[in-house]
């Protein structure tokens, strides 16, 4: 039975909820905020029907994408660039991947495990930027404030993520030639 799994990722993302009731909301907030929903929501769907999520993986991804975009466009686009890109990738040589991994799963079909171990850091960041600072501002060159650093360290964050990401997809197949030949028999060596 899975319910207490989901009921786990329930309250991991309720956890920020009464810091967030107690902020007063703008009208930004709103109109972010409901571009949030319609944006991550049709993001979660799409991702469901090419099977790039599982059903628990895309209702992560909606609570992570509506987060994001809600506290910030320049967070909701930096996540966008990182989703769309390594939903990309991961469809990179899929006949390739298909033939060489004992796991594959069409399209990818990252669950909530894996939605919420890309992008929890992220999350949090953007949350905690949101309830500090509530403005959608740039990074300034020589502002050496906290608004900055969380910025910066929201960035530097998914430009890991990426990192990871890409190589895992990317390198796999680096070199690989499309008719791999199977691996050798082990070879016992007595020394």
């Amino acid at each position: 039975n899975d319910l207490p799994r989901r009921a786990h990722y329930l309250q991991i993302a309720a956890l920020p909820l009464p810091v967030i009731m107690a902020v007063t909301i703008t009208t930004a907030d709103y109109i972010r905020g409901a571009f949030g929903v319609v944006l991550a929501f049709g993001l979660a769907y799409r991702g469901l029907k090419k099977k790039s999520l599982s059903p628990a993986g895309a209702a992560a991804a909606f609570l992570v994408g509506f987060s994001g975009l809600w506290c910030s466009y320049r967070f909701g686009v930096t996540l966008l660039a990182f989703y769309l890109s390594s939903t990309r990738l991961t469809k990179f040589k899929a006949e390739l991947k298909k033939k060489i991994e004992d796991d594959y799963k069409e399209g990818g079909q990252r669950d909530a495990v894996q939605v919420f171990g890309s992008t929890l850091t992220g999350s949090i960041l953007s949350l905690i930027y949101w309830v500090l600072y509530r403005v959608d501002a740039p990074i300034t060159a020589g502002d050496p404030t906290l608004r900055s650093a969380i910025l910066c360290a929201y960035l530097g964050f998914f430009a890991a993520a990426n990192g990871d990401t890409w190589a895992s997809e990317v390198g796999l197949v680096a070199g690989v030639s499309d008719n791999p030949s199977p691996a050798p028999d082990p070879v016992l060596v007595i020394a």
